[in-house]
């Protein structure tokens, strides 16, 4: 597996720490390519998520993010290999209760580590995003002419 790192820590040993669930979101815009990657490290990977979860089941199920979607889509847009990315989503569609309590854990990790801030300013650029596509929307709807009406 290539030598990915997340602040001083190897993915390696990362696997293994306490809290592998952020391994899983910051191996995507901040290890490389996911398609470098590969299977084999992603597959340790979701082993990873997916232990944590059984352990922590019922704090992370009391944890329900409201927020999901767009951490989901920030993850559609960082994904650089589709048959990767399939495998990602597949490992994350159980069911909603699960999904949403593993993105809830993921942002809150995230917030406590300095060397991934970069997580924060893409969320705020992405809500700005759609901010700005929503008003756009709704611009667009203001100025449509009636028919036969010229703007």
């Amino acid at each position: 597996m290539p030598d990915y790192k997340i602040g001083s820590v190897k993915l390696e040993e990362a696997l293994f720490d306490e809290e592998p669930v952020v391994l899983y979101f910051a191996t995507l815009p901040y290890g490389g390519s996911m398609s470098e990657l590969g299977r084999p490290g992603l597959y340790r990977i979701i082993a990873a998520i997916e232990k944590q979860y059984i352990d922590h089941k019922d704090e992370l199920d009391s944890q329900i993010a409201n927020d999901f979607s767009w951490l989901k889509e920030w993850m559609r847009r960082t994904a650089e290999s589709a048959e990767v990315f399939d495998r990602v989503m597949f490992a994350m569609r159980e069911n909603k209760v699960r999904r949403a309590t593993l993105a809830g854990r993921t942002a809150r990790i995230f917030r406590s580590t300095v060397d991934l801030q970069m997580f924060e300013i893409d969320q705020a650029a992405f809500r700005e995003e759609k901010s700005a596509d929503a008003a756009f929307d709704e611009t667009s709807e203001i100025i449509t002419p009636l028919p036969g009406q010229q703007i």
